[in-house]
């Protein structure tokens, strides 16, 4: 298994490079990701994104109904072909990479009552 997880390439688009200085970001072993807490009310995180080293899929939960439930997940597959839109450029998709970090940390921040 280790030797078939050191041939895989880790964070094959760059993503956790370029999102990496925005925020605290916490390893998870057991499935490779990545995670950050966009958002907390007293110590109870609202908000995260988590980022699967492997496939570069960023997935966003947010708070609803008392459960963190999945709203959205940007696929390695959808990050490649922004990357390759004409014009595309690093403020640009960074700029999509955060609005959708807003977005879900204004949504968990609301069904907490914290908005």
């Amino acid at each position: 298994m280790l030797s078939l997880l050191a041939q895989a390439p880790v964070d094959p688009l760059g993503v956790y490079g370029a999102l990496r200085s925005h925020g605290v970001w916490a390893f998870q072993a057991l499935d490779f990701t990545m995670v950050q807490v966009l958002a907390k009310v007293k110590n109870d995180p609202v908000a995260l994104m988590r980022l699967d080293l492997l496939s570069d899929d960023l997935t966003f939960v947010a708070l609803q109904d008392g459960k963190l439930v999945e709203r959205a997940t940007l696929s390695g597959d959808e990050i490649a072909r922004q990357l390759r839109v004409a014009g595309m450029t690093e403020d640009k998709m960074m700029a999509w990479f955060t609005g959708h970090m807003a977005q879900t940390a204004k949504e968990g921040l609301a069904a907490a009552g914290g908005a």
